[in-house]
């Protein structure tokens, strides 16, 4: 090989390489566009919850629910208006929800708002087990034998009494102590039973 052939193979060696590091490099960048975009497209499509700057374990507990991105469990602060609460939620249309009533209603522990399909709320309560389970006292009134059965210390026996006991009390059982006439609820076991239960108007 002549020394003119041997450096006219060794630059074309060299412009290789150069491509190679070139083709890396584009590689890359292109790599990390791509995983940018998603990771943008990705948090576009997470849920909205409650924004930083509001309570995440506050002591009011809120159930929105609904064919919505927002729907879920919210932890507020207390004091906090339904208003507020929407404002907060980037899936809600304020134009749609200004026509409900009671948008200045400032929320209590196991409410709950159902947004249907034409973006109208419904305001109600949460469902006895979704209460249960977030440990939230349901309203003895109006638990059914299903949900009175989960709570701890009442079993079949027990959760018929209360219900009897209900019937058998023009306006439902007023005061917790009324529990006393059912067999088997006495002091300690009446102080645990009201972790778990409340008479409506009376928290």
């Amino acid at each position: 090989m002549t020394p003119s052939n041997w450096k006219n193979n060794r630059c074309g060696e060299n412009l290789n390489d150069r491509q190679r590091q070139g083709l890396l490099v584009i590689l890359a960048v292109v790599a990390f566009v791509y995983a940018a975009m998603s990771a943008y497209e990705w948090d576009q499509r997470k849920p909205l919850s409650i924004t930083a700057s509001s309570a995440q374990n506050g002591p009011v507990v809120v159930e929105i629910t609904g064919d919505i991105q927002a729907a879920g469990i919210y932890h507020l602060e207390e004091n906090t208006t339904l208003s507020e609460l929407l404002t907060r939620i980037a899936s809600i249309d304020l134009s749609v929800a200004a026509s409900a009533p009671e948008l200045g209603r400032v929320l209590r522990n196991g409410d709950a708002v159902r947004i249907d399909s034409n973006r109208h709320l419904h305001l109600g309560r949460m469902e006895g087990t979704t209460r249960l389970a977030l440990g939230i006292p349901v309203n003895i009134n109006t638990a059914t034998r299903e949900e009175l059965i989960m709570i701890p210390g009442i079993g079949e026996k027990t959760a018929q009494g209360i219900l009897e006991l209900r019937r058998s009390s023009p306006g439902g059982i007023r005061k917790m102590e009324d529990l006393v006439a059912i067999k088997g609820i006495k002091g300690k076991r009446l102080e645990k039973l009201r972790r778990y239960l409340y008479i409506e108007g009376t928290v």
